[in-house]
C-alpha cells in the first residue's frame, strides 16, 4: 500500500514542475518581454525614413487614432496604396495610446511583417471592422480605411 506522505510528496513536485518556478516564470515574463521590445523598436525604426504625403495629395489616406477610452493620440497621412503593416510601424513609434507589450515580427519576409498581440485594432468609423493580423498585406483602400478612416486601438491588458 502507497505511503500517503510519499503519494503527496510526489504529487507536488509534479504540480510544481508542470506549473514551473517562480524563478523561470520571471525569466520567461522577462524575455518575453525584451523580445516584444525588440520587435517593436525593429517596426519603429523601419518607419523612420517614410515621408508622409502631401495634405490634399491624390491618393491620401489620413487616418487618426483613438485609445480605448476614445481619446485622439495621432492623425497621420499615409498613401492609400500602403498596406496596413506601414501603418503598423507608424503605430510601434508612438508612445501614447499603443501597448507596450505583445509586438513581434508576423511573418519572416523582406522586410518582415509586424504585429501586436496586445491590442484589439478596429475601424471605428464603421463600428463592426475588426482588423487582424492576416490583413497587414492589404492596402489602404482595400480594407476600406481610403479616404479616411479612424481606428481604434485598444489595449487589451487595460
Amino acid at each position: 500500500r502507497a505511503d500517503a506522505v510519499r503519494v503527496y510528496a510526489a504529487r507536488s513536485a509534479i504540480d510544481a514542475a508542470l506549473a514551473g518556478s517562480p524563478g523561470r516564470r520571471g525569466r520567461l515574463k522577462e524575455t518575453k518581454q525584451r523580445r516584444s521590445d525588440d520587435a517593436r523598436r525593429a517596426a519603429a525604426a523601419a518607419f523612420q525614413a517614410v515621408k508622409e504625403p502631401n495634405f490634399g495629395g491624390a491618393g491620401v489616406a489620413t487616418l487618426t487614432f483613438r485609445d480605448g477610452a476614445g481619446q485622439t493620440f495621432a492623425t497621420r497621412r499615409f498613401d492609400g496604396d500602403d498596406t496596413l503593416d506601414r501603418v503598423i510601424r507608424f503605430l510601434a513609434t508612438c508612445d501614447l495610446g499603443v501597448p507596450r507589450v505583445g509586438w513581434r515580427v508576423a511573418t519572416d519576409t523582406t522586410p518582415p511583417s509586424f504585429w501586436c498581440d496586445g491590442w484589439a485594432l478596429t475601424d471605428a468609423t464603421t463600428g463592426s471592422n475588426a482588423i487582424a493580423e492576416a490583413d497587414v498585406t492589404k492596402t489602404l483602400q482595400a480594407l476600406g480605411l481610403w479616404p479616411s478612416a479612424v481606428l481604434k486601438v485598444e489595449d487589451l491588458a487595460a
